[in-house]
């Protein structure tokens, strides 16, 4: 699946949505899928998403999936628990949305490489899902950034150009 994500043209399909939805869906499948956790550790997960956001001009799906493949990857660089936030900010009509984990963080050579098709640190899965973010937001028109420390946690943000708030 996540090769023919990657190999699939991305052309998205913009329209109005509201981008609390969209993080709230891609909240519910992280948790579904979530399989890596003792079940009695503490994950706890906060969603800072301002009611007030106006709708955004996106491709929802392809959204949905790029919010999932960041929570995904939080989640499991928190084995033991931890704290996975998810945020959401119009600043003037840019569109920036945070997702941080408090994790074990990456060295800044692996932080360097996160975005490489492939690339991976761990003994399973194919190294292409931050591969599948960079490309669903670029062809938003946006750009990916990862801010990590070890020992210190991460925050992976994704930046959409000013098109992408809706004026309400």
């Amino acid at each position: 699946g996540d090769l023919l994500d990657y190999a699939r043209p991305l052309k998205p399909e913009l329209a109005p949505a509201r981008l609390l939805d969209v993080i709230d869906a891609a909240l519910d499948a992280a948790a579904a899928a979530d399989q890596g956790h003792d079940p009695a550790a503490a994950l706890r997960v906060v969603r800072d998403v301002p009611e007030s956001l106006p709708d955004v001009t996106i491709d929802a799906r392809l959204m949905r999936q790029a919010i999932l493949n960041l929570a995904l990857n939080a989640m499991q660089a928190m084995p033991t628990g931890g704290t996975l936030t998810v945020s959401a900010r119009a600043a003037g009509k840019t569109l920036t949305i945070a997702v941080s984990d408090t994790g074990a963080g990456m060295s800044p050579e692996v932080a360097a490489r996160v975005f490489e098709p492939f690339f991976t640190t761990r003994s399973t899965g194919t190294g292409l899902g931050l591969s599948v973010v960079k490309r669903i937001v670029e062809s938003h028109e946006g750009e990916v950034s990862v801010t990590s420390r070890a020992g210190g946690g991460t925050t992976f943000t994704l930046a959409l150009p000013a098109h992408a708030v809706s004026a309400s």
